[in-house]
Order: C-alpha cells, then sequence, then structure tokens
C-alpha cells in the first residue's frame, strides 16, 4: 500500500506541448493503459499556496489519454469549494507544473 500524507497533487498526468527538442523533431507522445492500485492520500492540500489539486488527468483535444484505471485507491482532499467550481472549464496551456494550473473543476 502506497500511503501520501500533505501532498498537493498526488496523481498528475498531463499531456502537453514542453517541446525541447530541435525544431522539426517533436512529435507528441501518448499516454495510455496505466493502473493505479492500493493508494491512500490523505490531506491533500498545499499549505504553502492555500490550495489543492488532488487529481489531474488532462490530455489534448488531438492526444487523448486512455485506459486509466484506478484499483483500490482513496484519496482525501479539503474540500469545501463552491459548487461554481464544478463548472470551470480550464483553459488549454503547456504548463508542466501543477502550481500553474489555477482552479479546475472538482469531481469531474
Amino acid at each position: 500500500m502506497l500511503k501520501m500524507e500533505k501532498t498537493f497533487s498526488p496523481i498528475f498526468i498531463k499531456i502537453s506541448d514542453v517541446a525541447r527538442v530541435p525544431e522539426g523533431a517533436y512529435q507528441r507522445g501518448s499516454i495510455r493503459n496505466v493502473t493505479f492500485e492500493n493508494i491512500r492520500a490523505s490531506d491533500c492540500y498545499s499549505y504553502f499556496k492555500g490550495r489543492e489539486m488532488p487529481c489531474v488527468i488532462w490530455g489534448k483535444p488531438d492526444a487523448a489519454i486512455a485506459g486509466i484505471e484506478f484499483k483500490n485507491v482513496s484519496i482525501i482532499a479539503r474540500g469545501g469549494h463552491p459548487v461554481t467550481d464544478a463548472d470551470v472549464l480550464p483553459a488549454e496551456n503547456d504548463e508542466r507544473f501543477p502550481r500553474h494550473l489555477g482552479t479546475i473543476p472538482r469531481g469531474v
């Protein structure tokens, strides 16, 4: 069993175009068939930033993430956000770190 405490983003999967290769050599990759199993994450909150982002799976319009499976996974976050956060549509971006993404929808 993998146990995490006080982790801002215990599961973060994102496809972006942060290419650091010679011009013309870049090809976007893919993420497929990943299983997360036997994970317990609690107190998922950044005390430094004052926010949370417990689980992110974010593809690109032409590069879907597929075959992600969760088995025996529990993630507990602080919560208490306004219901309007569920309607947030994050802007597409290529930031590679969770701290740069801003508000994301909760439970979507």
